[in-house]
């Protein structure tokens, strides 16, 4: 079964990144490290809600119906051309009313301006889908199989960055309509920084 964090990390690391910089009009280092943050929130979030059946039962469907692993075979091509609409909508339902909540953690680990963080997350999302649902056909993963991997890629961050992780719980447990402590946020960002980069 495929390593998701292994897997994300590859896919979104030189050119790609290159190329969401580009977009955003911000320093390739600025847009790894806000990458890098926002990662394990969309991961530990559809872990979350996959914790239930109905939850896991309709990402299932959703992967099935539109995310089969093709937005991988171009990623540079799919950021040039990206608009809101689908990585706003796939937003919608993993993170909810945490949404805002997130984009301020990582704008204020990083220095990603909100905005661009707003559009960042917007670009990784259907990435993200996208490797769940090529895993998903790849692997002919049912529900329970599906559920098992996104847990199993949680409790990966957990062991790797135990700190972390109680600090995206912190945020995804919240009600979503608060400000964040400057210093939590550099806090966060002072391990969630090398989760994908390796440097821990």
């Amino acid at each position: 079964m495929t390593n998701l964090l292994q897997e994300l990390s590859e896919q979104l690391s030189g050119q790609t990144v290159e190329k969401i910089s580009q977009k955003l009009g911000a320093r390739p280092e600025q847009t790894q490290s806000a990458i890098s943050a926002a990662l394990p929130f969309i991961l530990s979030a559809l872990a979350k809600n996959t914790n239930s059946q109905q939850g896991a039962e309709s990402l299932h469907k959703a992967l099935n119906k539109d995310h089969d692993g093709s937005v991988l075979n171009n990623l540079e091509s799919f950021i040039s051309s990206s608009g809101s609409s689908e990585g706003a909508g796939i937003l919608r339902h993993i993170l909810g009313q945490k949404r805002g909540t997130v984009e301020q953690f990582v704008s204020k680990g990083s220095g990603l301006q909100q905005d661009s963080t707003a559009k960042m997350l917007e670009m990784l999302a259907p990435v993200v889908m996208g490797v769940l649902g090529k895993e998903q056909r790849k692997s002919n993963l049912d529900v329970s199989a599906l559920s098992t991997l996104l847990s199993s890629t949680r409790q990966q961050v957990d062991n790797q960055t135990p700190k972390d992780m109680g600090l995206i719980n912190q945020i995804l447990d919240s009600d979503g309509d608060g400000d964040i402590k400057d210093d939590l946020a550099r806090m966060g960002m002072k391990f969630l920084g090398g989760l994908f980069s390796g440097k821990r």
